[in-house]
C-alpha cells in the first residue's frame, strides 16, 4: 500500500512538468540502502560532494521532494553547457538516491546516469542491478551527474556533470 501511495505522490508532483527526467516513472529511480558512501559519491570524472561525513536511509517521500525540482535543475545546468557538448541530450536519467549527512544535516545525494547508457557497452551491469549497486562511469559529460538536495532547505545545494573536455559545470550553493 505504501509503495502505491508513494508512486501516486510522485505522479502527482511530476504530472505537470515537461521533463528530461521522467520523474513520474517509478522504475527510473531507486534508494540505495546502507551503501558505502565512498563507492556512491566517488566517481572518477567528477568530484564528490564537499564535506560528507555519514549516511542515513531516506524514504520515497524524501525522494519525491528532490524529484519535483530535478527537471528544472537539469534544464538549467544543461543550458549552461556549450551547444557542441549538448548533442544527444539524454531523454531520461536513472537516479540512485542515497542519504548523506553533512554537518548534522540530512541530505540526499543523487547519482544520475543517462538511461541510454544502461547497456553492456558502458556499464558492467545493465539489468536491475543498478537498483542495489552504485553505477559509475568515467567521463560521460552530460550523460552522468551528481547532485545534493537539502531536505531542510528544500533546494539543491550542489550539482556536477561528469567532466567535459577542459570544462567543469558545477553549482555549489553551500552557505
Amino acid at each position: 500500500m505504501a509503495v502505491k501511495a508513494n508512486a501516486l505522490l510522485l505522479a502527482t508532483l511530476c504530472s505537470t512538468a515537461t521533463t528530461l527526467v521522467a520523474c513520474a516513472e517509478p522504475e527510473s529511480w531507486t534508494i540505495l540502502v546502507d551503501a558505502p558512501i565512498g563507492i556512491v559519491t566517488s566517481q572518477c570524472s567528477r568530484p564528490p560532494p564537499p564535506g560528507t561525513f555519514g549516511v542515513w536511509n531516506p524514504t520515497a517521500s524524501d525522494v519525491a521532494r528532490a524529484e519535483s525540482q530535478l527537471p528544472e535543475l537539469l534544464r538549467t545546468m544543461i543550458g549552461r553547457v556549450p551547444e557542441h557538448h549538448r548533442r544527444g541530450v539524454p531523454q531520461s536519467y536513472i537516479r540512485q538516491y542515497m542519504g548523506i549527512v553533512r554537518n548534522g544535516e540530512r541530505l540526499l545525494y543523487i547519482n544520475g546516469l543517462a538511461r541510454e547508457l544502461m547497456t553492456p557497452a558502458y556499464v558492467d551491469f545493465y539489468d536491475d542491478t543498478w537498483r542495489h549497486k552504485s553505477v559509475g562511469i568515467c567521463d560521460g559529460g552530460i550523460d552522468a551527474f551528481g547532485a545534493v538536495f537539502s531536505l531542510s532547505g528544500d533546494r539543491f545545494q550542489w550539482f556536477s556533470f561528469n567532466d567535459l573536455p577542459g570544462e567543469r559545470y558545477e553549482m555549489d550553493t553551500q552557505p
